[in-house]
């Protein structure tokens, strides 16, 4: 195998989750480790459906399980570095692994969106800005070079179906009800800016690919109630 093709992924299992007293975050201790190497190709998981399943499979292959009984018993999650040494990450839920993508694959094809949703807004009493907390996270991905919006009527259509995937909604029934929101930077004390149509999405497609202090700027994602 190419050398610069090759990833690592570290496998952290049999250990226990405390809360450390200092910084107050989540720490996964006392555990046993694994190394699994994949490649930087999507032929690399043939003949499986993709890198979830290799990844299950490669997983208990090496814990020495059966992974077709044990494939929906298996909960994996990583740090997304989302507020990981404060105290909203203490309460927040562990994302969920739906994609191995930023280590596994091609970083330079591909461009993650962070998803925050069922969580809630607090003013900060220090800085006195807006903090969205006690949220729960899922990272989509988007293929740099796809052209177009095949099958949507543009970004927008294409972001909203993406999403209620991800949170296993109807993107029919619910498109809109969805509220979808960054923060542009422009001051600690701002409301966001609100996404609403196919140029926002491009806007703010642009930022994160573009400008570094974007690159994990995070989408709020809420719910309009009656």
């Amino acid at each position: 195998m190419d050398e610069d093709n090759k990833r690592l992924v570290y496998v952290l299992y049999d250990g226990r989750w405390v809360i450390d007293e200092k910084s107050k975050s989540r720490r996964y201790v006392d555990h046993q480790v694994k190394i699994i190497m994949a490649a930087a190709s999507r032929y690399f998981y043939y003949p499986y459906k993709g890198p979830y399943d290799w990844l299950i499979h490669k997983i208990c292959e090496e814990l020495g399980v059966d992974s077709k009984t044990m494939k929906h018993s298996i909960k994996m999650s990583f740090d997304p570095k989302f507020g990981s040494n404060n105290k909203e990450w203490e309460k927040s839920q562990r994302l969920k692994l739906n994609y191995i993508c930023s280590e596994i694959m091609d970083k330079d094809k591909k461009t993650l969106i962070y998803i925050l949703y069922d969580g809630m807004w607090i003013i900060d009493e220090n800085s006195k800005s807006r903090r969205y907390v006690d949220h729960q996270v899922k990272i989509i991905m988007q293929e740099d070079r796809f052209m177009g919006y095949p099958s949507y009527d543009g970004p927008y259509d294409w972001l909203i179906d993406k999403i209620c995937k991800e949170l296993r909604l109807d993107s029919k029934t619910m498109k809109n009800s969805i509220k979808i929101s960054f923060d542009p930077k422009f001051g600690s004390n701002n409301k966001g800016m609100k996404i609403e149509n196919h140029d926002n999405v491009s806007v703010f497609l642009y930022l994160i690919k573009n400008d570094p202090e974007f690159k994990k700027c995070p989408i709020v994602v809420e719910f309009e109630t009656n």
